[in-house]
């Protein structure tokens, strides 16, 4: 409908579905750093304050089943559907347009 940033909303809820499937596929309760007894980043600048506070903590395992598991299935289906919308011809030229009138070339 001539919507783009409605079109480009609903590619970035598909990419985050997928990504997020991704993670519990991954990881056991999604967490992939261990927890920790502080936080890492807390007396760290910009942009090093950024991210997980767990982040220097060691990893935790990766599931036996990360590619064939039922959540790495929905996030093949997440990223089937990502991609029909990302490469949608009207999708890329609704982007082309906004990003011609509204971000600067230089």
């Amino acid at each position: 409908r001539n919507d783009f940033v409605g079109a480009d909303m609903a590619r970035k809820f598909l990419q985050m579905g997928f990504t997020r499937a991704r993670r519990y596929a991954n990881y056991k309760g999604g967490k992939k750093y261990a927890d920790g007894a502080d936080d890492k980043t807390a007396n760290l600048s910009y942009p090093h304050s950024q991210g997980s506070r767990n982040k220097g903590n060691a990893r935790n395992t990766r599931q036996p089943d990360a590619y064939t598991g039922e959540k790495a299935k929905a996030a093949e289906v997440f990223k089937q559907h990502w991609d029909r919308a990302e490469n949608d011809p009207e999708y890329i030229a609704q982007k082309q347009a906004f990003t011609e009138k509204y971000v600067d070339a230089n």
